[in-house]
């Protein structure tokens, strides 16, 4: 499996910034800052999180990988064309082995099954860097209670047009949106890199 060239220097950089906010945490926990510094502490702790959340958040953004097959296979799923238009509200079909995220094992005793979520386009989130744009989609319907973590989005035609990438916070701390959002890597994304 080849990933995204873009995963492995931001995941090094969410490690680094997750790294040093824990070791501050962890001054301050074994130190705490003198009264009169308990400001200027908490500010640079809060500045650390925040470093670590943008990083995790561009290291999921390159989440993506192609896995190379050297055979034939019986079943495949074609991907859009990179023009392929997304609208704002175009339905889509996430379809997948979908998984309970708070439990993420399958049971052997019980067959895969393939499950389906119905969904929306919200809005493509702009690139960092010059990449291409993700995709954030809206559940319709029952609300997210599994996973689909790298599942296929596909528009009406059956084309993959994204790869789901993950469930996403709301932006207004909506708790019901939180429920029905998710990210996922729009296709072109994979045609950015060597893979």
């Amino acid at each position: 499996m080849k990933l995204h060239p873009q995963y492995a220097r931001w995941n090094e950089q969410a490690r680094t910034a997750r790294q040093s906010h824990d070791e501050l945490f962890d001054q301050f926990e074994s130190t705490p800052p003198k009264p009169e510094a308990f400001d200027s502490a908490k500010e640079r702790l809060l500045e650390a999180r925040m470093k670590a959340i943008k990083a995790i958040d561009r290291k999921t953004a390159f989440d993506v990988g192609v896995i190379t097959i050297e055979r034939a296979t019986d079943q495949w799923l074609s991907m859009a064309a990179p023009s392929a238009s997304l609208r704002p509200k175009q339905k889509l079909t996430v379809s997948g082995y979908a998984f309970d995220g708070q439990d993420p094992f399958f049971d052997p005793v019980f067959p895969l099954v393939v499950s389906e979520l119905s969904c929306r386009v919200e809005r493509r989130l702009t690139g960092s860097g010059g990449s291409a744009d993700r995709l954030l989609g809206r559940a319709t319907g029952t609300p997210l209670e599994n996973a689909f973590l790298g599942s296929p989005v596909m528009n009406a035609q059956g084309d993959v047009i994204a790869v789901y990438s993950r469930p996403t916070p709301s932006d207004n701390g909506d708790r019901e949106s939180a429920t029905s959002l998710f990210d996922a890597a729009l296709i072109q994304r994979i045609d950015e890199g060597e893979f």
